[in-house]
C-alpha cells in the first residue's frame, strides 16, 4: 500500500507569517496512530480540523480549493465527530486570528457537502472576525488568480521585516539562481538577467493592473 504525502515545513506561512499560530499548542496535540507497517504521530481531531481550515483558505487561498480538500473536512467532521471539541476550536482560532479562515472552510463545506454544524458555531466564528484576516481570506477567494496576484497575497501576510527581505530576494536573487533560472547562453551574460527579470515582473505587474482595471470597469456598468 502506498501513501502519497505532502511535506511541509511550516503550519501555515512560516514562522514570518502574521498568521503563524503557536507551534506549542500543535505539538501538544499530537498522538501516536497506526498506520500500515508503521506509527507515526497525527494531530487529534479538533488541532487536525483547525489546521486543515487554515491551511486551506489561508495558504490556498479559496480560489484554489479542490472538493477532495473539503472532502477532507467532512470526513474528519464525520469520522471523529465524538471527539471533536467545538469551544476548544473556537478559542484556538480566535487566538491564532484563524476564525475567519475555519468560518470559510466551514461554510464551504457545508454548502458543498451538506456537512453538520453545531448549531451558532458560524454565527460565533463571525463575531469574531479580525478585518486584516477577513481581506486576506476574500482576497484568496478572488477567481482572478495569477502569480502577481498569488505573490502579493503572500506578501501581505508577513510582518514588515519579512517583506522587505522577500521583496529584495526577489528583485536581486542570487547568481546561482539566476544561472538556473534562466540558463543564459554564453553562461557570462548572466548579469543581463536581472534587468530581464525586471523588465518580465513589470509587465506581469501592469498586465494584472489591467485585468482588474477592466473588470472593475465591467462590474460597474
Amino acid at each position: 500500500m502506498h501513501l502519497p504525502l505532502g511535506l511541509h515545513w511550516s503550519l501555515i506561512g512560516g514562522g514570518a507569517s502574521s498568521y503563524r499560530p503557536r507551534i506549542d499548542w500543535f505539538w501538544e496535540q499530537a498522538e501516536m496512530a497506526d498506520l500500515p507497517r508503521m506509527q507515526t504521530l497525527i494531530l487529534k481531531p479538533t488541532a487536525h480540523l483547525l489546521y486543515l481550515a487554515a491551511h486551506l483558505m489561508l495558504q490556498h487561498g479559496g480560489a484554489q480549493a479542490r472538493l477532495l480538500w473539503f472532502y477532507d473536512l467532512d470526513l474528519l467532521i464525520h469520522r471523529q465527530a465524538d471527539r471533536l471539541d467545538w469551544d476548544e476550536l473556537l478559542r484556538r482560532a480566535r487566538e491564532f486570528r484563524w476564525a475567519t479562515a475555519l468560518r470559510a472552510a466551514l461554510q464551504g463545506v457545508q454548502e458543498r457537502l451538506g456537512t453538520p454544524l453545531p448549531q451558532g458555531f458560524l454565527d460565533a466564528l463571525a463575531e469574531t472576525d479580525d478585518h486584516q484576516a477577513a481581506h486576506l481570506v476574500e482576497r484568496r477567494a478572488d477567481p482572478l488568480q495569477n502569480s502577481v496576484i498569488n505573490d502579493w497575497n503572500f506578501l501581505l501576510s508577513l510582518d514588515w521585516p519579512a517583506r522587505l527581505r522577500l521583496a529584495l530576494a526577489t528583485a536581486f536573487p542570487s547568481p546561482a539562481y539566476v544561472r538556473w533560472r534562466y540558463q543564459p547562453r554564453p553562461g557570462w551574460l548572466w548579469p543581463l538577467c536581472y534587468p530581464y527579470r525586471w523588465l518580465d515582473m513589470l509587465r506581469k505587474g501592469l498586465s494584472t493592473l489591467a485585468k482588474l482595471a477592466r473588470r472593475r470597469i465591467t462590474r460597474s456598468v
